[in-house]
């Protein structure tokens, strides 16, 4: 009978220690034309993004390991406007998805949430000291862009939260008028 324990309890165990990497998503052909084969897919959600009747999509890729010249896993988040022929780039953002290696631990991508001309960003990371952010973007129909409408980030202490929880939420009041390409997070 302990011997029997013993085998199950090795079946059974599975590692709680570390958060696994994102699997990478299988890239649509029409979505691979437009972020390029340096980039591995990691999320990709779908919406009407740009308000019209075309499908638009949210593109999270990763630079492939062999052209990361820096190690850290950068990502780039795409916006990709439906076309009669697939899809075209219309905005594209460096820093508002994370890098692998920024989260602490663990990856710090937490993913997207897209809705009718509007889409979020979600990162998480840290380990004793725990932190979130996430930033919205709303289409503007008048110029064609997306602008920064709301930044949320918070922080605190597994050890102590009662104590430590630090919230922050910004909006356009205090962001201004930021395009989704020029958004990086404020601290």
């Amino acid at each position: 009978m302990k011997y029997l324990f013993f085998v199950v309890l090795i079946l059974t165990q599975q590692n709680t220690w570390a958060q696994p990497e994102h699997d990478t998503v299988k890239i649509p052909p029409a979505i691979a034309q437009c972020i390029g084969k340096q980039y591995k897919l990691i999320d990709l959600a779908y919406g009407n993004l740009n308000l019209d009747t075309l499908q638009d999509a949210i593109a999270v890729a990763q630079i492939r390991p062999e052209a990361d010249s820096t190690g850290d896993g950068d990502r780039i988040v795409f916006v990709l406007t439906g076309t009669k022929n697939g899809f075209k780039v219309a905005a594209r953002n460096e820093e508002v998805a994370l890098c692998h290696g920024c989260g602490g631990m663990m990856d710090p991508y937490g993913g997207i949430d897209v809705g009718v001309g509007q889409f979020s960003i979600y990162n998480d990371g840290g380990s004793a000291w725990r932190w979130h952010n996430s930033a919205t973007f709303l289409y503007n129909k008048k110029d064609g862009h997306w602008y920064a409408t709301e930044e949320e980030s918070s922080s605190f202490n597994v050890f102590d939260e009662a104590h430590t929880r630090k919230e922050k939420n910004r909006t356009v009041k205090q962001i201004g008028k930021v395009r989704f390409e020029r958004f990086v997070y404020h601290d």
